[in-house]
């Protein structure tokens, strides 16, 4: 459990990383445009939320 931060940083990424892809399928015209955006959105703040966990504020 010491390391549950790491995870947790981890799991933001990994999220983080699936979501641009159907991003960049919207911004490529393959899904819908306000789809991508919403999970554009999305990923930037599970990596804010990623950050606040390795700066300790959260945990």
């Amino acid at each position: 459990m010491s390391a549950i931060d790491w995870y947790a940083v981890m799991a933001c990424f990994k999220l983080g990383i699936v979501l641009e892809g159907t991003h960049a399928r919207a911004f490529a015209g393959k899904a819908p445009k306000d789809i991508g955006d919403l999970l554009h959105a999305t990923t930037l703040a599970l990596f804010e939320r990623a950050e606040e966990f390795m700066n300790g504020a959260l945990g």
